[in-house]
């Protein structure tokens, strides 16, 4: 009665915290505000459900080391999911940013394009005409390819310095950007020597596109800077989710060490248990031989001595009275049943006396 409630509540103690370590990857990979906040709300739930058992085991457990060892760890799984929801927080803000510098991105390069595309077409159509009469001559084909040359290559360059900021935005680790960061910064400064060789009306809009590029690439509001601080709120989240198991492996322990000592406490009270059963049966047997030895003996002292003899003794004082011998001897009277027949029989035996 008072050590199995103990043992329940340690194992439900260590199932909770299991359950709040499992939970705690869900509230890191959570997609979107709403999923945090949803996912956090139940975690909650869980630790004031920890914090009620630990405040039950308080005055039921039996082993104070080993709920001296639960109490931090649950105040360590605590503070690590306060951390956590906050990483994941900066995370969400981070992704936030990141996809909206993709949507920059994504603008910038469709206006890139459609700076360079047109001259781009129309210094292709001239080649093809000149092809098809043979007209032109050297230096006015040669100008013409010096001309299409610089836009073919801001045409590779931009898309180079698009994939190369695609592939920073979905980097598997930190250690990718630097190596992502060479080639994209070797499109860029490829892009700003060609804004020189462009025609005259083209080289102020596309400088202002390659600012742009700039900007989407480097300093701390780019995104390899954005997909960095991602990457580094879901490495200290993982290192939070280790340390959350850890915690949970020693609070599981811990509590293992309570079930332990409350099934040894149940152990001897069934061994208590036990003892008294086989003493109420010692007693118990006693108590009947007691009975049935008190039994016997007023059976023999009392019934058998006393009114058996005095029945037998009135029995025979009567036969003789009735048989005409009025000088038999009576029994003896007495307060009681027999004494009041004893002295009936008297008056009658007097009366008798009398009359003869």
């Amino acid at each position: 009665e008072e050590r199995a409630p103990a043992a329940l509540a340690s194992l439900e103690l260590s199932r909770q915290a299991e359950r709040i370590a499992a939970a705690a990857p869900a509230l890191l990979t959570a997609r979107n505000e709403e999923a945090r906040t949803r996912v956090a709300a139940r975690i909650r739930a869980q630790l004031a459900g920890l914090e009620a058992l630990r405040a039950h085991l308080r005055g039921t457990a039996t082993d104070p080391n080993a709920l001296r060892a639960i109490e931090p760890a649950v105040a360590g799984l605590d503070r690590n999911l306060d951390a956590l929801d906050g990483l994941v927080a900066e995370r969400l803000t981070a992704a936030s940013r990141k996809e909206e510098l993709l949507r920059r991105l994504s603008t910038t390069l469709i206006g890139a394009q459609r700076l360079v595309a047109p001259s781009t077409l129309v210094i292709e159509s001239q080649l093809a005409a000149a092809r098809r009469s043979a007209t032109e001559t050297g230096i006015g084909l040669s100008e013409t390819v010096a001309r299409f040359v610089p836009l073919q290559k801001a045409k590779l360059e931009i898309t180079a310095v698009n994939d190369h900021l695609l592939r920073a935005a979905d980097a598997a680790g930190i250690a990718d950007l630097p190596l992502l960061a060479f080639p994209l910064q070797r499109s860029l400064d490829a892009l700003e020597a060609l804004t020189p060789e462009l025609e005259p009306q083209l080289q102020e809009r596309f400088a202002e596109r390659v600012r742009d590029l700039k900007g989407l690439a480097e300093g701390p509001t780019s995104l390899p800077a954005a997909r960095e601080q991602e990457l580094r709120a879901l490495a200290r989240g993982e290192r939070l989710l280790a340390e959350n198991a850890t915690l949970s492996g020693g609070l599981t322990q811990a509590a293992d060490r309570l079930v332990a000592a409350a099934k040894d406490d149940i152990t001897a009270a069934g061994g208590e248990a036990a003892m008294v059963r086989r003493t109420s049966t010692g007693v118990l047997l006693a108590t009947v031989l007691a009975s049935l030895l008190s039994s016997a003996l007023i059976v023999w002292l009392y019934v058998d001595r006393n009114l058996v003899s005095r029945l037998q003794a009135l029995a025979q004082s009567m036969l003789a009275i009735a048989g005409g011998n009025l000088q038999a001897p009576l029994p003896a009277t007495g307060p009681d049943e027999l004494g009041q027949m004893a002295e009936a029989l008297r008056v009658f035996r007097d009366t008798a006396v009398e009359v003869e």
